[in-house]
Formats: C-alpha cells, sequence, structure tokens
C-alpha cells in the first residue's frame, strides 16, 4: 500500500472509531452501508464477473430506495455479461423478484 493509501485508510480507521464512540445510530447505519457500497465496488472492479458482488449491491441499493443507482448497477452487471450467456435471465428473476418483495 502507498503512503498515501495507508494514510487514508488510517484517516478512514480513525474516523470510524470516532463515528462508534460519538456517533448515533443513523451515522453507524450510514457508515456500515457505506463500507458495504465500497467493498462491492472493490470487488466488482477487480472481477466485472462477480454477479454476487452486482446482487448484492443492487440489494443494499433497493432497500435504499435509490432507483437510479440500482438500474446502474444492473446494467454494469448485464454489460459485463459475455454475449450470448443465459445469466442474464438470472438477473431479470432477481429483478422481479426483489421489485415484487419489495411492494409487498
Amino acid at each position: 500500500m502507498q503512503t498515501s493509501e495507508k494514510a487514508k485508510q488510517e484517516l478512514y480507521n480513525n474516523y470510524i472509531k470516532f463515528e462508534k464512540k460519538h456517533g448515533n445510530r443513523k451515522g453507524i447505519e450510514n457508515l456500515i452501508k457505506n463500507q458495504k457500497l465500497s467493498e462491492y465496488e472493490s470487488r466488482i472492479e477487480k472481477d466485472k464477473s462477480d454477479y454476487d458482488a452486482y446482487f448484492d449491491y443492487a440489494k443494499l441499493l433497493i432497500d435504499d430506495g435509490d432507483t437510479a443507482q440500482v438500474r446502474d448497477v444492473y446494467e454494469r452487471g448485464i454489460a459485463a455479461l459475455p454475449p450470448g450467456e443465459k445469466i442474464i435471465s438470472l438477473f431479470v428473476i432477481f429483478i422481479q423478484r426483489t421489485a415484487f418483495s419489495h411492494y409487498s
């Protein structure tokens, strides 16, 4: 890890400690959510075919109600599919399942 990356990580870790000690519930929940979002982005960046990361990422955003970002994640996941792959049907099934469960 480069020095600047190391310093960023140390600063972020100190921020996490501060929030856990002095933050309210909403602040801590946002912190955890942002950590997960960052984790999913890193997984996708490392492996464009990590479809579980796309699913988990979209699910987190669905729970948050951010439809524009959900759409973007699904479009990125679909774009990462090799031509002719049947896995696209899994995305359709997942979208239908989460949409129906979200509004039931």
